[in-house]
């Protein structure tokens, strides 16, 4: 981004003006004597100190109405003004003179990071956002915001034209603060994918927020703040505006993995300085986490671990001619199941303030049955896995209409063959029952917002198919009362078995 600071040296005499101009757009202010009426003159004062404050007021309001020169940051100090242009687009910024006056101007570049809003918008709980004045004890009489919201590359993909623009009708002028709820503005921009090979994406929105706040019939711009929409929420005590801290984007510091499987865990870049992954006492992996977020999909890091896969049967022997003979060799499945080919078993996360965040991962071998994993969105907006290691059952039902017809021929015979109530149409729709094994009773809080998730894919063997959770209760268990853990899901395919998009 952009900004000028330009410095009034001494008054300025009403006929001269200045004109500041960026990437080709600009705007003309022209000095004139106090009280004017003319929207595009400023007070041209008895000092610079005087006419750096009118000329910073007058811009703010003539930008405000046209949009000239695109969204602003303008503030004043002493008798310099600062004028941040907070388009990325615009790469140029310079002012000049209409008449005589005395300023000075610089250019320089600051950080696009310098208004990122510092908190997460939930979007699946209310967010609130605060208009109020720049001056603690000042009023105004109604607000609105300018909201673009999208997905890409920071900064450069933003629309050139505002996704929402919302206005409060304030039934009381004079208020200190007004509140609007942004949270229902970015649901629609969410993208959950997980592609045919398990590859967990999170496309969390940017929401750009400029703020305005209206008084005495006049339009005032406020500091901008650049957020990020996470397609999660929080539970009623969590309060307003729930935020979901921390390093970790998962409520369980324990991880349920499948022996021979792929599993994941998610953090949020924000929050997280560096991962090391360590098994049985020694580092396998270091990585560090750029909290910089420049792209929608940078927000929420999936991190997969598991086992290198070993077929058994694999082991070849060619026959000649290009005949392969596949034999069993009892010792390597002896030497697999000694030495399996896991990811790592404790995890830490470092987090921007300097605590740790430990992560033990549990690994269960399963022999008899196929385990199957669910992929939903959780709590925090990240898409999580649960393992379902034992027995599956899968079951369809069909939907259907009929007629009555008439059978008869020309020659007033039917056949018995025909049919005589007729289906216009049929559908079938099937689900799965899956049943998890033994959890820790920690698990509960993971079983609970998968019941709460919107989007749910179930991963069996290599496929992935879009499911939803059909059961609309669930009873939590502790370890008191079942002693063992263990919960029954049922799903329903997220499509008809007969194709039918078209």
């Amino acid at each position: 981004m952009k900004k000028l600071q330009i410095s009034f040296n001494a008054a300025v005499a009403a006929g001269n003006g200045l004109t500041i101009n960026g990437s080709g757009n600009e705007i003309t202010l022209i000095a004139a004597v106090e009280g004017s009426s003319d929207s595009n003159t400023f007070y041209g004062g008895t000092t610079g100190t005087e006419a750096a404050e009118a000329y910073a007021e007058a811009l703010r309001v003539s930008n405000a109405n046209s949009k000239s020169l695109g969204p602003l940051v303008i503030s004043v100090s002493t008798s310099t003004v600062s004028v941040t242009f907070a388009d990325v687009n615009v790469t140029s910024a310079f002012i000049s003179s209409v008449g005589t006056l005395s300023v000075t101007a610089t250019s320089t570049d600051i950080d696009n990071n310098t208004y990122d809003y510092d908190k997460k918008i939930m979007a699946r709980s209310p967010h609130f956002y605060e208009v109020s004045p720049p001056v603690n004890g000042d009023t105004i009489d109604s607000a609105e915001l300018h909201i673009y919201a999208y997905q890409g590359a920071r900064y450069t993909d933003r629309p050139s034209t505002p996704t929402y623009v919302i206005r409060s009708v304030a039934s009381v002028s004079d208020q200190t603060e007004i509140l609007f709820n942004i949270s229902e503005f970015a649901k629609s921009f969410f993208t959950e994918s997980l592609a045919t090979s398990g590859t967990e994406a999170n496309w969390n929105p940017f929401i750009d927020i400029f703020p305005f706040y209206s008084k005495s019939g006049e339009l005032y711009s406020l500091d901008p703040d650049f957020g990020i929409a996470y397609n999660g929420y929080g539970y009623f005590e969590d309060g307003v505006n729930p935020q979901n801290e921390g390093s970790l984007a998962q409520s369980n510091s324990h991880i349920i993995a499948l022996d021979g499987g792929t599993s994941s865990y998610a953090i949020s870049s924000t929050e997280t300085v560096k991962v090391i992954e360590e098994k049985d006492g020694e580092v396998i992996s270091v990585e560090s986490v750029n909290n910089d977020i420049t792209f929608s999909t940078s927000a929420i890091l999936t991190k997969k671990f598991g086992y290198i896969g070993i077929n058994l049967k694999d082991l070849v022997r060619d026959g000649g001619f290009g005949s392969q003979e596949y034999f069993y060799n009892s010792a390597a499945e002896e030497f697999v199941n000694q030495h399996s080919i896991t990811g790592p078993d404790k995890i830490y996360i470092e987090n921007i303030d300097g605590s740790i965040e430990t992560v033990k991962v549990s690994y269960i071998k399963e022999c008899k049955y196929n385990p199957m994993k669910l992929t939903f969105t959780n709590k925090f907006g990240a898409l999580q896995s649960l393992w379902f290691f034992k027995n599956s059952t899968e079951s369809m039902k069909t939907e259907q209409d009929s007629f009555r017809r008439n059978t008869l021929n020309e020659f007033g015979n039917y056949g018995y063959a025909d049919h005589q109530y007729k289906n216009l149409y049929k559908s079938g729709k099937q689900s799965i029952t899956l049943s998890s094994g033994f959890y820790p009773e920690s698990h509960n809080e993971i079983f609970k917002q998968l019941m709460l998730s919107q989007d749910v894919w179930l991963q069996r063997d290599s496929e992935v198919l879009p499911v939803n959770i059909s059961d609309s209760s669930i009873d939590f268990k502790t370890s008191i009362n079942e002693k063992l853990i263990e919960y029954t899901v049922k799903c329903d395919f997220a499509f008809d078995t007969i194709n039918s998009i078209n």
